[in-house]
C-alpha cells in the first residue's frame, strides 16, 4: 500500500483557497476509516461549511499531521484548543477511537455526495461491534470456534 501524500500547511491553505473559489472539490479517500460507506478509492464531493452548521453523523474533511482526512463529526464544541480554538470531536466509522480534536481552522469542508442517519448508523455501529466482538468469521460462517464447542454438542 502506497502512504498517503503528505499535505503540508501550505498546501491545506492553498486547497482551502481553491474550494472557496470553486465552491465544492471531487476527492479520492485513500484509507478505509470511513468503511463500509466510503471504502478506500471512493470518490467524495466536499463543499465549504461553517463550524456552526455542522451536525453529529455529518462527514467532513479535515487537516491533521500532514494528511486530509475524512471522519464523521460526534460533538461540536466540547473541547478548545490551548489558544482558545473551537474544536470538534470526530471518528472514523470503522476506528474503534476517537481522533485528537480537530480545531476549526483545520476543518476545510463537509462530504455532501455520502451521508448517513441515525437509524443506519445505530445499524452499522451495532454491526461493527458484532463483528469485533463474535469474529467476522463467524458471523459470515456460523461456525463456533474450537475452545467453545463440547464434547457433550450433540452436533
Amino acid at each position: 500500500m502506497d502512504p498517503q501524500p503528505s499535505v503540508t500547511p501550505k498546501t491545506f491553505e492553498m486547497i482551502k483557497s481553491a474550494l472557496k473559489d470553486a465552491r465544492s472539490l471531487d476527492i479520492a479517500l485513500v484509507s478505509n476509516s470511513m468503511w463500509p460507506v466510503l471504502p478506500t478509492g471512493s470518490r467524495a464531493q466536499i463543499e465549504l461549511v461553517a463550524y456552526d452548521d455542522l451536525k453529529p453523523l455529518d462527514f467532513i474533511v479535515f487537516y491533521s499531521d500532514g494528511a486530509l482526512i475524512c471522519h464523521c463529526v460526534w460533538d461540536r464544541g466540547v473541547f478548545r484548543s490551548a489558544s482558545g480554538e473551537r474544536t470538534l470531536v470526530t471518528r472514523g466509522l470503522a476506528n474503534p477511537m476517537f481522533d485528537m480534536p480537530v480545531r476549526e481552522s483545520h476543518l476545510l469542508g463537509r462530504v455532501t455526495s455520502h451521508k448517513i442517519t441515525r437509524l443506519k448508523f445505530t445499524a452499522l455501529s451495532a454491526g461493527l461491534w458484532l463483528m469485533r466482538k463474535v469474529g467476522l468469521r463467524r458471523l459470515i460462517t456460523g461456525s463456533r470456534s474450537r475452545s467453545s464447542s463440547s464434547s457433550t454438542d450433540p452436533r
